[in-house]
C-alpha cells in the first residue's frame, strides 16, 4: 500500500514564521515545545523519479526524498510554504522521524528559532549550501554539503534520525 502524503505542509500551532537574524525568515516557537514533539510535516507534490525528471525538464525544481520519491515544486512559490523557512544549524534542535516528519530533538524554549541540520535529508551529493554556514555553533562546519551525512561524527550524533533513505545508506556502509 502506498503512503499518502500531505499536499500542504503542516506546521505545529506552536510555531510561527518570524524574521531571523542570520537567515532572513525562520520558524520560531510561540510557546515551549517538548523533546520528541512533532513540529513539521512536509507536504508537496510527491512523485516517482521518472515523473520528477519530466517535471525538471519543464522547469520545475525537484528534491529527492527517498529511493523513488521526489518532491516537485516551483522556486517562485516555494516560499509560500512556511516549512521552507526551517533553517540550518550544525547544532540543531529538530531532526527527522521519517521522510517528511520533523520533531524536536530536545526541549525548545519559547521564542527560540527551530533549526535542522541539512545533513539529515539532503540527498543531492552535488549540493553546497550557498554562502556557507553561519550558525555560530561551536560545531559549525562552515561548508554544508550533500555529502555531510557520510561524516562519522554526524552519523553517531543523529543515529536513526536521518531521512529513511539516508538511514538505509548509512546501514549499508557499516
Amino acid at each position: 500500500m502506498q503512503k499518502e502524503y500531505l499536499k500542504k505542509s503542516w506546521i505545529s500551532p506552536k510555531i510561527e514564521v518570524r524574521d531571523s537574524i542570520s537567515h532572513g525568515l525562520g520558524l520560531f516557537a510561540k510557546e515551549s515545545i517538548q523533546e520528541g514533539e512533532v513540529v513539521v510535516i512536509w507536504g508537496g507534490d510527491f512523485t516517482n523519479g521518472i515523473n520528477a525528471q519530466k517535471a525538471k525538464k519543464e522547469g520545475k525544481a525537484i528534491q529527492q526524498i527517498d529511493t523513488d520519491l521526489w518532491d516537485v515544486f516551483d522556486h517562485e512559490t516555494r516560499h509560500e510554504d512556511p516549512s521552507y523557512n526551517h533553517n540550518h544549524s550544525c547544532y540543531p534542535n529538530t531532526w527527522m522521524n521519517d521522510e517528511v516528519t520533523i520533531s524536536a530533538r530536545r526541549d525548545i524554549d519559547k521564542d527560540e528559532e527551530l533549526t535542522i541540520d541539512y545533513a539529515l535529508f539532503v540527498l543531492d551529493e552535488n549540493y553546497t549550501m550557498p554562502g556557507g554556514c553561519t550558525c555560530g555553533s561551536s560545531l559549525c562546519r562552515k561548508a554544508v554539503t550533500g555529502k555531510d551525512w557520510q561524516r562519522k561524527e554526524l552519523q553517531e550524533k543523529y543515529r536513526g534520525h536521518f531521512s529513511p533513505y539516508l538511514n538505509r545508506k548509512i546501514a549499508e556502509i557499516k
